[in-house]
C-alpha cells in the first residue's frame, strides 16, 4: 500500500511538474495578448477613473463614450507610441503571469489526471458498476481543476490584471511600479479577502470553463483522428505532431468561444479599485457585472477584446500541448 501511494503521489507531482513547465514557458512567450486583451476589457474603467480624477463625470451612466482603443490593431498602435514596445506590451504583469501559471498549470492542468482517476473511481462506487471515461467523468475533474487552479493563483491574477491594465504612459504615474509593490499594496490596503481573493468567483468559472473546453476537446479529438491516415504515427503506441497540433487549434478556439464573456467580467470585477466607486462603476458581484456591461455596453461587449483573447489561447494550447507532450514523455509519463 505505502509503494503504490508512493508511486501514484511521485507520478501526480511529476504530471504537475510538466504542466507547469509548458504553461509557464508559453505564458510567458504570450504576455503580449494578454497585455492587450486586459487594456481593451478594462479601458472603460481606466479612462473613467482618470477623468474623475481630471475633475470630469466620465458620463452618467459610469460608461465612457469615448473608448481609448477602438480595436486591436489601434490598441497595438497607441499602445506602443504611448509607452513602447517593451514596456507597454511585454512587461506589464510579466512575473505575475509567470508565476500564476506555475501555480495555475500545476493544478488545473496537472492535476486532471489524478482527479479523473478518482473521479471514475467514486462513479464506480456509487453505481456498482463499471464507468468509461465518459463526456461527464472528463467535464467534471476537468472542471474540479479549473476551478482549484484558479483559486490557488486568484492572488497572482489579481496582480497580473491589475499591472497590465494601467494605461499611464509614464512609469511614475502608475498606479503600482513593481509586481512586489502589487502585491503588498493589494494585501495592505485592500486586505485578503476583498484585495488578493476578489473575482474569485468569475476567475474560478472561467478557469472551469476553458480547463473543461480545452481538455474535453483535446482529448476527443485526439481520440477521434489519432488512427485517421493524416495523423497515424509511424511507430505503434506514439502520436503524431501533425495530431497534437491539429487538436491544440481545435482545443483553443473552444475556449476561446466559450470563456469570452466571463473573462470579461473577471477582468472587470479584478480591476475593479475604490476609486472606481468615485465614478459609479463599482460592481457588486458577478451577475451585476453581467448586467451592467448588457445594460450600458451591449451584449456584443462580452465578447470585447475575443480577438485578443483568441490570440492568446489559440497560439498558447497550439504551443503548450505540444510542449507539454514532450515534458511528458520527459519525464516518462507516456502521452496525455
Amino acid at each position: 500500500m505505502s509503494d503504490s501511494w508512493s508511486n501514484s503521489a511521485s507520478r501526480t507531482f511529476r504530471e504537475m511538474a510538466a504542466a507547469s513547465m509548458a504553461m509557464c514557458s508559453v505564458s510567458v512567450a504570450l504576455n503580449p495578448f494578454d497585455v492587450l486583451k486586459v487594456k481593451m476589457q478594462t479601458q472603460h474603467q481606466s479612462l473613467n477613473v482618470t477623468l474623475q480624477q481630471m475633475g470630469g463625470t466620465g458620463g452618467t451612466s459610469g460608461v465612457s463614450s469615448m473608448p481609448k482603443y477602438s480595436g486591436f490593431i489601434d490598441a497595438v498602435r497607441k499602445i506602443s507610441a504611448e509607452e513602447g514596445t517593451v514596456r507597454g506590451l511585454v512587461a506589464p504583469g510579466l512575473y505575475a503571469s509567470a508565476l500564476r501559471d506555475v501555480l495555475n498549470g500545476a493544478f488545473r492542468i496537472g492535476l486532471y489526471p489524478t482527479v479523473k482517476q478518482m473521479v471514475h473511481r467514486g462513479w464506480q462506487q456509487t453505481t456498482g458498476g463499471e464507468a468509461t471515461d465518459g463526456l461527464g467523468i472528463r467535464i467534471t475533474a476537468s472542471l474540479l481543476t479549473g476551478c482549484l487552479g484558479a483559486a490557488v493563483a486568484n492572488p497572482t491574477d489579481i496582480v497580473k490584471v491589475r499591472l497590465q491594465a494601467q494605461i499611464a504612459s509614464a512609469p511614475s504615474d502608475h498606479q503600482y511600479t513593481s509586481t512586489r509593490e502589487a502585491f503588498t499594496r493589494i494585501l495592505r490596503e485592500e486586505g485578503l479577502i476583498d484585495g488578493w481573493y476578489r473575482g474569485t468567483l468569475p476567475s474560478a468559472l472561467r478557469a472551469g470553463v476553458v480547463t473543461s473546453a480545452q481538455i474535453v476537446s483535446y482529448e476527443y479529438s485526439k481520440e477521434l483522428l489519432r488512427d485517421g491516415p493524416l495523423f497515424r504515427a509511424a511507430e505503434s503506441g506514439k502520436e503524431s505532431t501533425q495530431l497534437h497540433i491539429t487538436c491544440s487549434v481545435i482545443s483553443g478556439l473552444s475556449a476561446a468561444v466559450l470563456s469570452s464573456p466571463i473573462d470579461m467580467v473577471k477582468s472587470r470585477i479584478m480591476n475593479d479599485t475604490a476609486a472606481s466607486t468615485a465614478v459609479n462603476y463599482h460592481y457588486s458581484g458577478v451577475i451585476g457585472c453581467f448586467v451592467k456591461i448588457c445594460r450600458y455596453e451591449g451584449a456584443t461587449a462580452l465578447f470585447r477584446g475575443f480577438l485578443g483573447n483568441y490570440l492568446r489561447l489559440g497560439p498558447h494550447f497550439l504551443l503548450s500541448w505540444p510542449l507539454l507532450e514532450q515534458c511528458r514523455l520527459m519525464m516518462g509519463l507516456g502521452h496525455f
